[in-house]
């Protein structure tokens, strides 16, 4: 009699991993740090674990885990969560106001040239009408800049009211003898848009890495609530300028140039605000790259995830 060997017959239903879900967060491999977020969670055939496996280096790591915490992990979330609102929330008031009051700093410093120079003016005018009828007027006042006045319109006779004798004035006049908006305006101010565009750059970055659950041309949106918001809290200096009291010479100054100068300057703010939108992401990227080792990058996959683009890849340990 003969004994035959057989194998069993594999049943229909072969065993085989299900898939159930996906990594939704940032989870590294125990032995490369490839981020694990995107891959697909599977259910083992033998003993029913949820496992997933990395791409790069093909370790099975299992995905059940019990909390260490308890209930305080939750609770200490959402307070974290919460103050991290609360720090965005104060931080769009906080951005536009910084570029408002670079902007109100840089249209007063370039009054500073025509507020001298009518000052000089209303001492030179209250010379002239103080001069005996024999002797010579006083020659006129000259711009710091070193440009000279033709002419001086006569004001107030007596006493040193500077805004009696600057309504006696004829002020659109007054500013074309001081040269102008070339000429009476100290457009060395101006070189202060270098360290405003700087910092309102890196105010466009923070967003940009803040925001990361919106895609870049979203970003855009936010920074045009930025500048809405910095326009509005502008209102009460603009308007102090071209219908407040003039007091004394550098009102006057203020109330010509000041509002022109200020809706320049928030123009400008407007190109590096986008700039650091638009570039902030990629950046940072580029900064993690070259600072960070890259066992390290994995735990900043987000940075990669929220565009779409394949996380960064870690090293194979040597086995």
């Amino acid at each position: 009699m003969t004994a035959v060997q057989t194998t069993p017959p594999v049943p229909q239903h072969a065993a085989r991993e299900q898939r159930v879900s996906t990594v939704t967060g940032d989870r590294l491999c125990t032995t490369c740090s490839y981020n694990l977020v995107g891959q697909m969670v599977l259910r083992e055939p033998h003993y029913g674990l949820l496992i997933v496996r990395c791409p790069e280096c093909g370790t099975v790591a299992s995905v059940q885990e019990y909390p260490l915490l308890g209930r305080w992990a939750n609770r200490w979330g959402a307070v974290l969560a919460a103050l991290y609102f609360i720090f965005l929330l104060g931080m769009w008031p906080a951005s536009s106001g910084t570029i408002v009051g670079m902007a109100v700093g840089i249209a007063e410093e370039a009054t500073y040239s025509y507020g001298r120079y009518l000052n000089d003016l209303q001492a030179a005018d209250q010379q002239a009408a103080a001069a005996s009828p024999g002797q010579p007027p006083p020659p006129p006042p000259a711009m710091p800049t070193g440009r000279q006045i033709t002419t001086i319109i006569t004001g107030l006779t007596g006493g040193d009211d500077f805004a009696k004798w600057w309504e006696q004035q004829d002020q659109a006049a007054t500013f074309a003898q001081a040269g102008g908006w070339r000429g009476a305006v100290d457009w060395l101010a101006l070189f202060l848009w270098l360290p405003a565009g700087l910092l309102t750059f890196l105010y466009g970055w923070f967003w940009s890495v803040a925001l990361l659950q919106f895609r870049r041309r979203w970003t855009l949106v936010w920074g045009a609530m930025i500048i809405a918001l910095a326009l509005l809290f502008g209102i009460g200096p603009y308007v102090t300028w071209i219908s407040g009291e003039v007091g004394y010479y550098m009102d006057a100054a203020r109330q010509q140039i000041s509002p022109t100068v200020f809706c320049a300057t928030v123009a400008f703010s407007v190109f590096p605000l986008l700039l650091g939108l638009l570039f902030g992401r990629p950046l940072t990227r580029s900064l993690v790259r070259a600072l960070l080792p890259p066992g390290l990058r994995g735990s900043l996959a987000l940075l990669w995830t929220a565009e779409g683009l394949k996380p960064p890849r870690g090293i194979h340990r040597r086995r």
